[in-house]
């Protein structure tokens, strides 16, 4: 909405409350009613604290999640005065930079982005988590100038009509915290009981006005005898009456008659009316329109001042964030459902290579019993190296794609790590003894046990010390198991050819191979990649140090 229509619908509602003013001074209890409702169905605060209220009201007219008031301690910094939700009082005191101090200096501004503005990224992660717009306004005080700041869930959430609303609306709140002071200033002199009710009074006055001049939600509010008596112009839109006489003091039920109609479910959308009429604290459900609308509506009981129970309704137009979710629960479902294709196809394609592939390697295992020139038995050597190499591409394969699609299952017990590593490396023995490298093993007797999966322990340990055995051409290897505090370390030491700092920084990445001063790397890179991966998902981390020359 612009200033001018603003202004405009401010003047409308000027002529007509003058017009009315009789009317609304016999109406006055069922108006407070009636809006104490609203304070109570849109979450404010029931303290008495004017600021506080005023401020959850426009919080509501803006479609905001979130709203606080800025006011200065000097020209560099202010503080929180008042907010809707406490994170912002547990951390309140606020630097005037970029977009904050030129609203402080008087200018609205709109904010998709909030990540990147350095005075955001400052704030504790507490209050920048589930930020992904946010409105700032200025807010003019009788000695200095407060801000007012919008946050909302979504990027992109707020628009230049929401940023001229709240440039409308500030006036009233910057007027609320005038009267806030006032009230304090006067509280050492005047009686506490009659303190309240014109804080009461006051802030029924601002919050009528911010409603009936700016409320995008439908509110209906009902009396105990189920008579309306309160009604706002969003509701006569979204349900097509004529006017507001046409509806004040008719029959609720007769209203909700005439509103069925527009719904796809008459029947259902009545029945649930019934139910929710009964009902006791505050009450949601959604309705679906036949036009394909969706609207999210809440209600809750109120007491007028004879303490009868009346009933409030609000509507509001949520089609968007339905379809959104929607949507994005398509995509999340088409995600999973192609995941799962692909890993079917992944795992019969592996069946479908590993059986020919395990008839090789069991007549390579005959050929090596028979008699052959040395010339066959290097060729039955290769062929049988390059078989169990597929063997073993096809198990990085299967693994890495359970790991990107979080499908790789954790099995913790308490386990001694010491003793997985030991059955690991004595597994390696033969290996090490064919190459002449030397391979040990030590492990602390303060090692004891830890909470962890010993499957894929012994899984990552099998992955280092067969990458040391096949990059170590002369030495040996060494592997230690430590206790560091809460925490177990597992060191595999090799004297092979060492790795430069660049080569490092790749060493843990998908695909990425290292190769040897004289010897060429097998595989195609995962090995390190899964292990690293896995060390993660137990709440470890694999790292490197190495040199040129001088082992890993």
């Amino acid at each position: 909405m612009t200033p001018d229509a603003l202004a405009e619908l401010l003047r409308t509602r000027e002529l007509e409350l003058h017009a009315t003013r009789e009317a609304l001074a016999k109406a006055r209890s069922e108006y407070g009613m009636a809006l104490d409702g609203i304070a109570r169905l849109v979450g404010a605060s029931g303290q008495e604290d004017a600021v506080e209220r005023t401020l959850e009201t426009v919080r509501v007219l803006l479609g905001a999640s979130e709203a606080f008031l800025l006011v200065s301690v000097n020209e560099t910094s202010g503080f929180v005065r008042a907010s809707t939700h406490q994170r912002w009082t547990l951390f309140p005191r606020w630097e005037w930079q970029g977009v904050f101090a030129r609203a402080h200096r008087g200018r609205a501004a709109l904010v998709h982005q909030p990540e990147r503005l350095p005075a955001w990224s400052e704030r504790p992660s507490f209050q920048r988590d589930d930020v992904g717009s946010l409105l700032v306004a200025p807010v003019t005080l009788t000695d200095d100038n407060g801000v007012f700041v919008a946050v909302h869930r979504e990027t992109g959430a707020f628009d230049r009509a929401t940023l001229d609303r709240a440039r409308s609306i500030a006036p009233v709140l910057g007027a609320a915290l005038a009267t806030a002071r006032r009230w304090r200033s006067r509280v050492a002199t005047e009686k506490a009981r009659y303190l309240a009710v014109e804080a009461d009074q006051a802030m029924l006055r601002h919050r009528y006005e911010l409603l009936v001049s700016a409320m995008d939600s439908a509110v209906l509010m009902e009396s105990a005898d189920g008579l309306v008596n309160l009604v706002n112009p969003a509701f006569l839109r979204l349900f097509n009456l004529h006017g507001r006489a046409s509806v004040m003091h008719e029959p609720a039920r007769r209203v909700e008659a005439h509103a069925a109609a527009l719904f796809a479910n008459p029947e259902g959308f009545l029945e649930r009316s019934r139910m929710l009429s009964a009902a006791e604290g505050m009450q949601f459900d959604e309705l679906q329109m036949a036009d394909g609308r969706v609207l999210e509506r809440s209600t809750r009981q109120v007491l007028d001042a004879d303490d009868r129970v009346g009933r409030i309704w609000v509507y509001r137009d949520v089609t968007s964030r339905v379809l959104s979710n929607r949507a994005l629960a398509d995509a999340l479902g088409d995600m999973e459902r192609n995941d799962t294709r692909r890993q079917q196809s992944l795992a019969q394609l592996s069946h479908e290579i590993r059986s020919p592939v395990q008839s090789i390697l069991t007549m390579t295992e005959a050929l090596r019993s028979a008699d052959l020139t040395p010339e066959l038995s290097d060729l039955v050597h290769a062929v049988r190296g390059s078989s169990t190499q597929i063997t073993h591409l096809l198990t990085d394969l299967l693994d890495l794609s359970r790991l990107e699609s979080g499908k790789v299952r954790i099995r913790t017990r308490m386990v001694d790590p010491g003793e997985i590593v030991e059955e690991v490396v004595e597994s390696f023995g033969a290996r090490a003894a064919g190459k002449r490298l030397g391979l040990r093993v030590s492990v602390s007797p303060h090692v004891g046990v830890v909470d962890t999966d010993p499957d894929r322990i012994r899984q990552v340990v099998t992955n280092l010390v067969a990458n040391a055995i096949k990059y170590t051409s002369r030495g040996g290897i060494r592997v230690a198991v430590e206790r560091d505090g809460p925490n177990v370390q597992i060191h595999v030491h090799d004297s092979g050819h060492g790795m430069s700092q660049t080569q490092q920084d790749h060493l843990f990445e998908e695909y990425g191979q290292v190769r040897g001063a004289t010897q060429a790397s097998a595989g195609v890179g995962l090995g390190l990649y899964i292990s690293h991966r896995l060390v993660q998902r137990l709440g470890g981390v694999l790292t490197v140090q190495s040199a040129p020359g001088k082992g890993s």
